[in-house]
Formats: C-alpha cells, sequence, structure tokens
C-alpha cells in the first residue's frame, strides 16, 4: 500500500525509514524551492526596501499567512521559531515570572510524568528560579490518563497546564478534547506541544481549545531550524517578549524600550526565513493530500505492525493506549525472560538498511514510568508502506533468534 510515490523522496533511496518521529524526510520540490533562493533569490527580510528583499520578505509573510490558513487562524498568532524546543523555553520563560515569596494565588505548573525533555526542563527551571510548583497528574498503567483524576487537580492555585498532544513515546493521543475544557474552566493556561501529531492528524488551533500550541518544521516534512507557536492573539501581546534584538522593538532609547505586538515581538535578529518558506510548502502539500486521508493510512499501518508484534511473545508494547497515533515503542525479552536490549536490535536492523530509533527518547521519566531505561520505537510517515511494517516485523524476528 503506497500512499506517495517514494520518488518524493530523494533520500529515501532503498532504505525502510521508520524514525519519522525523529524527522520527516523531506519532499523533493521543497528541496529544490529552498535551494533556488539560496542560489539565486536571497536576501535579508524585513531590513532592506530594494526589490530583491522586498520579494523575499513577501514570500515569507506569505508563508506566514497561507500556514494561518492552513490552521484556521490570524497570521499575527503564527511565531516563527526554531523549533518546539524553543517554543517551550520561551512560553516557560514569559508565561512564569518570578513569584513574590508568599506564593498567594496561583502558583502550580500542571504536567504529565512521560513529558519530553523539552517540556519538562523549561518548566523545572521556572519552578527552581521562579519559585512555582511543579506536580503531576498521574496516569494509567497504559500511559493514559485517569480525567477524573487529572480533574480533581484543577483548582486556584494552577496557573498553567503543558500537555503533550501525541506521545512521542506510546503514540498514545491525549483526549485534549475532554482535558481542555477542564483547564480552561479552573482559569489556568493551557499549553500543547503538537510536535508528534501536527503531520499526522487534522489539527485546527482555533478550535482546539489551547492557548498556545508549538511544533517543529522537520517533522512535517520541511527544514529544520524553524518551527511554529501558535497563542492566543490577546494573550500573545501581554507576554513580555522571550528574545531581545532587531526588528522586534518599536522604540528604543538609552534606558528603555517598547516591543512590538505580535508576531515581530517574538521575532527577534534575522529569522529562519529560507526555512520558514520551506516549511510553508511542505505543509501546503501535506494538507493538500488530505490530513484525513493521511491518518487514515498510518492508521492502518500501524495496526498492522501491532497486530504482527502480537504473534511474538518476545516482543512487548511500552504503554498500550487505546487512541494510538504513528508510533510504537517496544521492548524486548527472549523466552526465557532475558532482556534483549533495543541498542542492540536497532542496530543489527539497522545494518539491514532498516532504520528505527533507540534510546531513553528524551523522555528519561516515561522510562521510568515504565519500568525501563531505553526501549526501541517505530515511528510511520506517508511514505511507510505495508511492505515495510512487514519487513520490519520480519526482520525483528531473525534479529531476535540471533541474540536470544
Amino acid at each position: 500500500m503506497v500512499f506517495v510515490s517514494r520518488e518524493e523522496f530523494p533520500a529515501l533511496g532503498e532504505m525502510t525509514y521508520l524514525d519519522t518521529a525523529a524527522t520527516a524526510q523531506k519532499p523533493k520540490h521543497v528541496i529544490e524551492e529552498m535551494m533556488q533562493i539560496y542560489l539565486g533569490q536571497y536576501a535579508s527580510v524585513h531590513r532592506s526596501s530594494y526589490p530583491l528583499a522586498s520579494a523575499v520578505t513577501d514570500r515569507f509573510e506569505l508563508s506566514r499567512r497561507r500556514i494561518a490558513e492552513l490552521f484556521s487562524v490570524s497570521p499575527k498568532e503564527i511565531v516563527f521559531t526554531s523549533g518546539t524546543t524553543q517554543a517551550l523555553n520561551g512560553l516557560a520563560h514569559s508565561l512564569c515570572p518570578p513569584l513574590k515569596s508568599d506564593r498567594k494565588g496561583r502558583f502550580r505548573i500542571l504536567l504529565s510524568p512521560i513529558e519530553h525533555h523539552a517540556n519538562l526542563l523549561p518548566w523545572q527551571r521556572v519552578a527552581e528560579r521562579g519559585g512555582y510548583e511543579l506536580i503531576f497528574f498521574p496516569l494509567l498503567p497504559s500511559g493514559e490518563v485517569d480525567l477524573e483524576v487529572f480533574a480533581t487537580l484543577l483548582d486556584e492555585r494552577v496557573c498553567l497546564v503543558s500537555l503533550h498532544h501525541v506521545s512521542h513515546v506510546t503514540g498514545g493521543v491525549m483526549p485534549l478534547e475532554q482535558m481542555l475544557p477542564l483547564v480552561r474552566a479552573c482559569g489556568a493556561i493551557s499549553v500543547v506541544d503538537a510536535a508528534q501529531s501536527v503531520g499526522h492528524q487534522s489539527i485546527y488551533f482555533s478550535s482546539l481549545g489551547c492557548d498556545f500550541c508549538c511544533f517543529s518544521g522537520h517533522k512535517v516534512y520541511g527544514p529544520t531550524g524553524v518551527g511554529v507557536c501558535w497563542g492566543r492573539l490577546d494573550l500573545l501581546n501581554k507576554l513580555n517578549p522571550w528574545l531581545l534584538g532587531g526588528h522586534m522593538v518599536d522604540e528604543v532609547s538609552l534606558e528603555k524600550a517598547t516591543y512590538e505586538q505580535s508576531p515581530a515581538r517574538f521575532e527577534a535578529g534575522t529569522p529562519p526565513f529560507v526555512q520558514a518558506i520551506g516549511m510553508g510548502l511542505a505543509l501546503d502539500w501535506i494538507f493538500s493530500l488530505g490530513m484525513e486521508k493521511i491518518q487514515n493510512h498510518e492508521e492502518v499501518l500501524i495496526k498492522r505492525l501491532i497486530e504482527g508484534l502480537s504473534k511474538d511473545p518476545r516482543v512487548k508494547l511500552v504503554g498500550e493506549p487505546r487512541r494510538r497515533s504513528s508510533i510504537v515503542s517496544l521492548k524486548f525479552q527472549d523466552r526465557s525472560g532475558v532482556v534483549i536490549h533495543p541498542f542492540d536490535v536497532a542496530h543489527l536492523l539497522g545494518l539491514e538498511n532498516i532504520f528505527v530509533r533507540s534510546g531513553n527518547l528524551c523522555a528519561q521519566t516515561a522510562m521510568k514510568f515504565f519500568g525501563i531505561n531505553c526501549c526501541l520505537r517505530v515511528s510511520l510517515g506517508i511514505y511507510s508502506t505495508d511492505e515495510e511494517i512487514d519487513r520490519f516485523i520480519e526482520s525483528l524476528s531473525i534479529i531476535l533468534d540471533r541474540l536470544s
């Protein structure tokens, strides 16, 4: 089953690439268009008035408008970042200024215990330096949220809740449609890490129900070094900018400065404008393919993968969410119960030209939650096929025989 031609992705070649959650392969037309800019249409944006600079600036802002249109929001709410990590760090810095020592009012930040480090460490930093208290809502053994318990933790002390949309470890989909109304009802700010959901399912920021949402360009078939932080415009324009420098200022004196409104407010310095143009092209392309069709394609493949793996008692899933996206993580033991290390399995798969992720997945707390040190992750994309799934399952079985 082929959803898009592999010829669209020049780097794929003969490889079986099952590591899209780490970074997605890039379509040829996105690479070529970015090369054209570097080869003959390159000048800085938002600085000079000569024709070439104006033309590139127009393309840069056209990309912002197109991305806003795809996600049904205002272009003023689309802030370009270097990726999800920068967006989450910036939001933590701007949303959580240091508290007074008496901790009156809202001082709690609520997270899940299985977040990516990028959605944990920034909140740890502001808690340590700003006087906030980090609390974590418990999960079921499957890795899913217990909505009743989650609701009990939302009170007048909670100032912010930051959640992944899709777990990069289990592939589980957070029930945001049930959780975010509870967050809003208690008066807290909500932040969503959508790095593993944008590009795999239909998302419209305006109807998602959160206050901020971010994702990375390289995970949606675009270039590295660029991403999006979306936020409600009324909130963005109240936030202190998280980076200071050129372009984002209104007036500057020797004593003080005032800042532009969003999005310029958060885009200090020369932005990754070629990458932003490339990301816009990639998003426009996958949306034209149909996000529901992409989601259905990946759901069929992930079901085939799980059904095939279930026949081998040496393979265990890490987490068993009922709603799963395009990610499955695995652990292994031989028939006598001896653990087989995921690094060894991944290395041998690589020698077979099958590429997967192994390690703690930048989520050491998630590994502890599931009682492991590391795992092997399989993640799919629009170029994944049922033949690749079958090849992975067959090769994995042979490798486990060798390592047992």
